[in-house]
């Protein structure tokens, strides 16, 4: 993963949790966006892979240290708020609801 990308999959992770790290973190990347494109690309909040991500990338090109710092603190956060699953030793695992699990041993 590049720099880059963790730029762009910051925003795309804090775009719908919103909060201050994220809000440092898009008007640090709107401050280096020159086109008005780009800055709408930004604001819809929709980062997922597609045509506005490719052109988000393009137009920011190389990211500072800087960016990326304040996008790894948005993903840090994002990841703290989700629950996780921890397994050892697992014969058959089953996440989510309303599932049906058959194993045969």
């Amino acid at each position: 993963m590049t720099d880059l990308d963790v730029v762009l999959a910051g925003l795309a992770a804090g775009a719908g949790t919103g909060g201050g790290r994220y809000e440092a973190l898009r008007a640090a990347v709107a401050a280096r966006l020159s086109d008005e494109r780009s800055l709408r690309v930004l604001n819809t909040g929709n980062l997922q892979p597609g045509p506005r991500r490719d052109h988000l990338a393009a137009a920011l090109g190389e990211v500072d240290a800087h960016l990326v710092a304040l996008a790894r603190a948005v993903l840090a956060s994002f990841l703290a708020d989700r629950p996780g699953v921890v397994v050892h030793d697992a014969k058959g695992l089953q996440v989510g609801d309303h599932n049906t699990q058959h194993n045969t041993f």
